[in-house]
């Protein structure tokens, strides 16, 4: 037991699960707050501590500056993946004109009873249930 491993997030695998969920609370309402939300997690402990373990190439800089600048610019990416992904499914709205989030009826019946967003997804599409904006 002398042997240690870091214990790292395995939270990127359900960001779209997650993020719905705090959509459909309320809690997050736009990307700024996605990103504020993103920052009291376990994930950005370890993505701050260890970014090579979760694909960020920070180049040759060691300036924290830097270093955050570049992480910023993860978040940045992985939520608007996330938010583009949940507005394709139906389970969330997106304003790209005021970058509002708001959730569906679809994103609270998922969010409310743990469903997968691809299992949304292929029930809506055996189901033909048609869009819900």
């Amino acid at each position: 037991m002398t042997n240690t491993m870091d214990i790292e997030s395995q939270f990127l695998s359900n960001i779209k699960e997650n993020l719905n969920a705090e959509i459909s609370l309320g809690t997050v309402t736009n990307i700024h707050e996605a990103k504020e939300w993103l920052k009291y997690t376990f994930f950005y402990i370890r993505l701050m501590r260890n970014p090579k373990k979760y694909n960020i190439n920070l180049g040759k800089s060691k300036d924290i500056n830097d270093r955050k600048a570049e992480i910023e610019e993860f978040l940045q990416e992985i939520l608007t993946t996330a938010v583009k992904s949940l507005h394709e499914l139906r389970l969330i709205r997106h304003d790209q004109a005021t970058n509002f989030l708001n959730s569906t009826e679809l994103g609270r019946i998922a969010s409310h009873f743990y469903i997968h967003s691809q299992t949304m997804d292929h029930f809506c599409k055996e189901l033909k249930i048609t869009d819900d904006r």
